[in-house]
């Protein structure tokens, strides 16, 4: 049974006209959708430094392939072993903002697991090849750091750990600059053996990884009106208005005395 479309119907002129704006506008709010809502994202690894000083020991660390965290005290003189994490980051491609910033590590051996903790150093321009000499970095000539760490990872097993950076009080809350640090240490009792950036196993290494929005397509959303599939809809809507003004001009026509 074929039900009929009453184009002299008000109701049917209204519904119509605005079916013909929602597709009118389906490529602009489809646009408002990515970019605020759902906007593509892109994922980079960023790699630089690391080194750790010791309390116990002034050699220095920068090509070890381990990175020892400690805070302990084993019949003797307290132990304290601070690890130093330095990313070089380089916008990707596309213009995009940044999302998410994460810290994945991962630990080698737990000797005595327990709570680590994630500072910022106090002054992000000390720490520069010019400044900070990774290769002879000691425990006396370690950069100061916020004593507050921005965040806390119980490490109680061997495996990779993942802390946002991006969290509030992290390094990069508010921007992320070129040259990222993040500096780890332990409670009381903990001793851990982290996979360096030199460790034999690449996918074991420490790594910085940024999620940014990409492309054109999410700079403005009127660009989706440039997209051939974007302009079905709007297509569809000329159509269908082409097709409601004649049905319309035709009945005014046929009643229109002669």
């Amino acid at each position: 049974m074929k039900i009929p479309w009453d184009w002299d119907s008000k109701a049917i002129q209204i519904v119509t006209l605005l079916v013909i704006v929602l597709l009118l506008f389906a490529p602009l709010f489809f646009g408002l959708y990515v970019i605020y809502v759902n906007p593509p994202l892109a994922r980079g690894e960023y790699g630089g430094e690391d080194t750790f000083v010791s309390s116990l020991d002034p050699s220095g660390h920068s090509t070890d392939p381990i990175i020892r965290i400690s805070n302990y005290t084993d019949n003797g003189p307290e132990t304290v072993e601070i690890g130093f994490f330095e990313f070089d980051y380089i916008p990707l491609p596309g213009g995009g903002s940044v999302v998410d910033v994460y810290f994945s590590f991962s630990c080698d051996e737990v000797l005595s697991g327990g709570l680590v903790l994630f500072h910022t150093i106090e002054n992000e321009s000390l720490w520069s090849p010019f400044v900070t000499d990774l290769e002879n970095l000691t425990y006396a000539s370690m950069p100061s750091y916020h004593s507050t760490p921005f965040s806390t990872t119980d490490v109680a097993a061997n495996g990779t750990y993942t802390v946002k950076l991006s969290s509030p009080g992290g390094p990069v809350e508010n921007h992320l600059s070129a040259v990222v640090v993040v500096v780890i240490t332990a409670e009381q009792g903990v001793r851990l053996l982290l996979d360096s950036l030199e460790s034999s196993v690449e996918s074991r290494r420490p790594r910085m990884i940024v999620y940014q929005t990409i492309g054109i397509m999410i700079r403005n959303p009127l660009v989706y009106y440039l997209h051939p599939l974007s302009l079905v809809p709007v297509l569809a809507a000329a159509i269908l208005s082409k097709v409601l003004y004649q049905k319309v001009r035709a009945r005014k026509t046929a009643f229109t005395p002669s």
